[in-house]
């Protein structure tokens, strides 16, 4: 461990990288930051696709996506990730 004698002030000192700013997006990469992103999508998009079947559905039971929770989900999620992919 070097004195505060031998440490130079000009040279940065090494910080916390989880607090640096960007840190995941930095260690995932381009890739793993789209990817990322396109999961993220699929999951928002899967949570409002089964909002719209909770919260508006279909009462009658002839809508084939509202009616169905599994079909609005897995729409959700298709629109969801198509969105985040562009």
């Amino acid at each position: 461990m070097p004195s505060e004698a031998q440490i130079d002030a000009s040279q940065p000192q090494p910080t916390d990288p989880a607090q640096a700013p960007g840190f995941l997006l930095r260690k995932l990469g381009a890739r793993g930051a789209r990817i990322a992103r396109i999961a993220i999508g699929v999951l928002l998009g899967g949570a409002l696709g089964f909002g719209y079947y909770a919260w508006v559905g279909c009462a009658t039971g002839t809508c084939p996506i509202t009616s169905n929770p599994l079909a609005s989900t897995l729409w959700g999620a298709v629109i969801g990730g198509l969105m985040a992919f562009r």
